[in-house]
Parts: structure tokens; sequence; C-alpha cells
């Protein structure tokens, strides 16, 4: 019939299936949303790059509140290093955006982050760069890219900085999950987009069989045909853009909306869509050691949920930052000195003054940290007076000998 054709090339998504010599039943897509649906699950927009993204941005916001201190000959100080990786490490970034990058390239760049110092003293991370790897003797670095920017020079290993997760397979192996995960997701997709089309049943019954006979002579159809492709064509065109509307309808026609009967489960398709994002976005965050909850603003035992993510997650990365900068900016023997920097990365959780004084009081009356360390927990400035860097002890906790308090001979 000429109407199947029209109407297909007119709505374009669209089933027929006859339940009787005279239904003709038209599944419709109902608006914007599937239209959008249809869109991820046709172009496949990679559910990868968005679960791995978010935690990149997790793990480089904590890396960013970390506390990265400087010492010399074991003394704490504020100098040129210290502002570099705390404050601005080069003109055009922030140690927030800084540490968002590294983390970006240490885990999509199979041979890691390089992180380059110019003549200034800046740090660079590399967009792209080449390696060539030696068993005896120091790697060699070329072809380095920063900001379209090429280096124009080969770097040794001492001369940069190389950052490797120690799970180089991370990425490779969400991968494999998010292929699988992405064929579940299409079809899920697809049961959405069936189960919220219109259903509409044209009941086309004997009375109005008799216009198959009458053909225009200027057309060569039937008024049957004309009709019915006027219909669909037309006159129910608002209908299918949930516009108000008034559809004439000829005698011997009926429409009959079957939507709500046939459509089943309100929200089951989309919790289905929102389970596999979930599971998505699980699978990550088992790879990155971050724990679930946290992952996705969970409030319960978020407390405990910081302490496993800064255990298992952020401690680790931490400790190979640490080791790069320590045995690349400072070298052996100042490191054995004590000028080196430490990592803190005890500044990524927050801390309530009041649930924090019990504990802070028990560690100053044993000569454990001073009232400075204790403003550093609460991200108060130091207070810059000798007193406040000294180390108090309770006099209970000192030195005994014989048994008597050593005050009292």
């Amino acid at each position: 019939m000429g109407i199947i054709n029209t109407f297909k090339g007119f709505f374009g998504n669209w089933v027929e299936n006859m339940t009787s010599s005279n239904d003709t039943v038209i599944d419709i897509g109902p608006g914007e949303f599937d239209l959008m649906m249809k869109d991820i699950s046709s172009s496949k927009i990679g559910f990868l790059e968005y679960s791995i993204t978010v935690c990149i941005n997790k793990i480089a916001n904590a890396l960013s509140q970390c506390q990265f201190d400087t010492f010399t000959n074991g003394k704490s100080e504020q100098n040129n290093m210290w502002y570099l990786f705390n404050v601005e490490p080069n003109l055009n970034q922030n140690v927030t955006d800084f540490w968002n990058k590294l983390v970006f390239q240490m885990v999509t760049d199979p041979k890691g982050a390089l992180v380059v110092q110019t003549y200034e003293g800046y740090l660079l991370i590399a967009d792209s760069y080449s390696i060539d790897e030696y068993a005896v003797r120091e790697n060699i670095y070329s072809n380095i890219v920063v900001n379209k920017l090429n280096m124009n020079r080969v770097f040794q290993e001492y001369e940069v900085l190389h950052l490797k997760l120690s799970n180089k397979n991370i990425k490779e192996f969400v991968s494999a999950a998010n292929s699988i995960y992405e064929k579940i997701l299409v079809n899920t997709i697809k049961d959405y987009q069936r189960s919220k089309s219109k259903k509409i049943f044209v009941n086309i019954k004997s009375m109005f069989n008799q216009f198959k006979n009458k053909i225009n002579p200027e057309t060569g159809k039937s008024e049957y045909d004309e009709t019915l492709d006027n219909l669909f064509k037309n006159r129910l065109k608002a209908y299918f853009s949930d516009s108000d509307c008034a559809i004439p309808i000829e005698e011997g026609l009926e429409i009959d909306d079957r939507t709500k009967q046939l459509s089943g489960s309100k929200y089951k398709e989309t919790d289905d869509i929102r389970a596999l994002f979930d599971d998505m976005l699980n699978l990550c965050a088992d790879a990155f050691n971050i724990p679930r909850g946290l992952l996705k603003g969970d409030v319960a035992d978020v407390e405990a949920m910081t302490d496993n993510f800064i255990t298992f997650c952020m401690n680790p990365i931490a400790s190979l930052i640490e080791d790069e900068i320590n045995r690349k900016l400072y070298g052996k023997e100042k490191v054995l000195s004590g000028t080196k920097i430490k990592i803190k990365t005890a500044s990524i959780k927050g801390y309530d003054p009041l649930k924090l004084a019990n504990a802070a009081e028990a560690l100053y009356r044993i000569r454990s940290v001073n009232t400075n360390w204790v403003r550093k927990m609460l991200r108060e400035e130091p207070i810059k007076e000798a007193w406040a860097e000294e180390y108090m002890e309770t006099k209970n906790y000192q030195n005994v000998k014989g048994g008597v308090d050593s005050e009292k001979n």
C-alpha cells in the first residue's frame, strides 16, 4: 500500500504489525529524549573515557590538596621548590591544572607522564614524546612536544621526571570490559526506545474498503491510499509531535492509542541504563582503588571511605611522585643529608577542630607535634613565634631515673 511507504519515509522509526486483516499498528518514537538516546547508541560515546575521567579528577583534586613540604638539612622551610609544587608549577598552570594533566597522562599514555624542567626552573608536562630504554645506562627522551612546542633537544633520564602507574594495564583492562558494556548499553537503549514509542492501531473497516476502486486519474492512486497518506503524513503530525491537535477521521476508520497498555514498566528501562553506568563507574573505581561510594558521592561512612582512599589509592601515587622528585631534583647526597621533599596526604582529609582536639593534645604532650603542626592540619596559617615551633612534654612523660621523676632529683 502507498500509505506504508509514505509513513516509513516520513517518520523513519516505525514497526508494522498486522493484528488482523483490517488492523494496522504503527510504532512511533516518542520525542527528543529518544533521539538523544539513539545518538548515544549510534555514535557509541566513550563511556570508558567518562568513567576514567571521573577517577582522574578525583585523584588529581586530592593530589592538589596534598602538602608538599620541603626540608633543608632536616629543617622544614618554604623555598622555591615549595612554591613550585604547592602554588605555581609553570606560568600557565596552577597546581590543580598541573596535577590533573599529570594524572591524565599517567593513565592514558602507556609510556607514562613525562615532566621536563625549563631553564627558568618551571615544570612542563609533555603531550607526547619518544623514549629509548636501556638496561645499564640512562634512558633517552626525544621528540618532546609541549602545547605544540617541540623542545628540539634530547633529554637524559636524570633531566626529567618520568611517572608511571604501577598497574600499566588499567586502561587496557577497563577498555576490554567497556566493549562488553557498550554492546549491552546499546541494546538496553533500543529496548527503552521500543517501550516508550507510541502504539497506534488503525482499524480499517469494510466500509472504507470501497474507496480502493476510486482511482484519481492525475496521481494514479486510489482514494483509499490518498486518504491514508494524508492522515499519517499531515493530520497525525501534530499528534506525534505532542502538540495540541484535532484530527478528523473518515467514516470507516478508527484510531486506537494503546501506548500505555503495551509499553510496560515506566521506569524499568531507564533504571537498566543507569545501572550500566554505575557498573562502569564501579569497574573503574576498583581499578584505581577508589571506594565506590566516594566516587559517586555517597555520604554514608564517608570518613572510613576517605581513609581507605588515602591509604590504598593516594599514598602509593604520592610515594611514586615523591621518590621521583627526590632522586631527580635533589639527588642522593642531599636526600641523605635531609634536604628533600615530602608529600603529606593527611591534608586531603578535612579535620573538625573539635574532633581533632583530644588527639592533638595527646600528641602534643608526648612531644610528637607542636602548635604549628596542629594549625597546619586545620589549614590555618602558622604562628611566626618561636614558642609555636617548640615541642612540649608533660611531666608524667619526662625521663625517669630509678623510678623517680628526673625533675625531683
